[in-house]
């Protein structure tokens, strides 16, 4: 069944995404090319921001410097890029940066491959856009089985926390390693968080989950197998 808050969310994103690069248009024609540049007045040499340009009533019109110089920096290393390019850059920059530190929290050995990356910005981004999807591909796969509504990112500490305010208690060690469970009486659902395993994982490991952190958990719901193994992050 189709997550609708889900895809809301997505159509949203999507939306304020064109709204971006429209904007984004928008504001390079304005500042593409200005005639009248000359004219604009400056402040008097001498005085508190001398030289700088100002509105003619007296206010310094301030440079977004920290913006400006993120342009700046990478037109010169793409010549010709339109404001609506480096915006994109950006995003997948950012997005990209989000989705490893994510996956990695998890798998911190995890690496996208072989990087392909052409000459040009579009290829950059295109390259930041592979690494993200890959990245949260493979978050996902860690996290299938994950307890609903709880942060995958969350340490042991927290976890144990989190499971106390959500009803679950302390039922007893499990059965087998070194575990114990926790239970929802009311949900009839249970939480069983583990050890990794001291031995090497096996050649054909398809369920890497228990290997990975130094905790593990397996969530199980009534009328169900135990999920796949979720490697809890090490730390709090």
């Amino acid at each position: 069944m189709v997550d609708t808050e889900m895809l809301a969310a997505r159509m949203r994103g999507e939306a304020a995404w064109v709204r971006l690069l429209a904007a984004a248009g928008r504001l390079e024609r304005a500042l593409k090319h200005n005639p009248r540049w000359r004219l604009q007045p400056r402040v008097p040499a001498g005085n508190p921001g001398g030289g700088r340009w100002t509105d003619g009533g007296g206010s310094v019109v301030v440079p977004a410097s920290g913006r400006a110089s993120r342009i700046a920096r990478m037109r010169r290393r793409y010549p010709g890029a339109s404001l609506a390019q480096i915006t994109r850059l950006e995003i997948a920059t950012m997005q990209a940066r989000t989705e490893l530190y994510k996956v990695r929290r998890l798998d911190p050995r995890w690496s996208f491959g072989e990087r392909l990356r052409g000459p040009g910005i579009n290829s950059e981004i295109r390259d930041l856009e592979a690494v993200a999807t890959a990245a949260r591909k493979r978050f996902g796969e860690l996290t299938r089985g994950a307890i609903p509504e709880f942060d995958p990112l969350w340490g042991r500490t927290r976890l144990l926390e989190e499971l106390r305010n959500a009803g679950y208690r302390y039922k007893g060690p499990a059965d087998t390693g070194q575990g114990v469970i926790y239970r929802n009486y009311a949900q009839d659902t249970e939480v069983r968080i583990m050890r990794r395993p001291n031995r090497e994982p096996p050649l054909r490991n398809t369920d890497p989950g228990k290997w990975l952190m130094q905790y593990y958990y397996r969530y199980k719901v009534p009328n169900r197998r135990e999920g796949r193994h979720v490697p809890i992050p090490d730390g709090q």
